[in-house]
């Protein structure tokens, strides 16, 4: 079997789907906040993204196609494949994150109404 392109919906042609990503962030109560810092810029780093590229991540930097042009180089399973059809449209941006709770309450809307009340008093 070989990669072929994904199907382009109305609206969103020549749109990829989203490739799977994880996002890091500093926890307030972190007491080690520099050094978190510190490993997130080594984990976007040029040298690094070529790396996981080379794997087969696609790359976080969006602006340098060198990395991307490296993509799976280290690895097997995509020995003679057609791996630039990854990498022929542009991807969807990630999709908004909702908490399960804003189809019951709409909390941003309500905060206002909460702060003018009496109901963060203690009984």
């Amino acid at each position: 079997m070989d990669i072929v392109p994904t199907v382009d919906w109305p609206g969103m042609e020549q749109t990829a789907p989203t490739p799977n990503t994880q996002i890091f962030t500093i926890n307030q109560f972190n007491e080690k906040k520099e050094a978190a810092f510190q490993w997130i810029m080594a984990s976007v780093s040029l040298e690094y993204q070529q790396t996981l590229a080379r794997a087969g991540t696609p790359s976080v930097i969006t602006g340098d196609k060198s990395i991307n042009a490296q993509f799976a180089a280290d690895n097997k399973r995509y020995e003679g494949k057609n791996i630039a059809t990854y990498f022929q449209c542009q991807f969807a941006p990630p999709p908004a994150r909702e908490s399960v709770w804003d189809s019951y309450v709409k909390l941003y809307d309500k905060l206002p109404e909460f702060a003018k009340s009496d109901m963060n008093k203690a009984q």
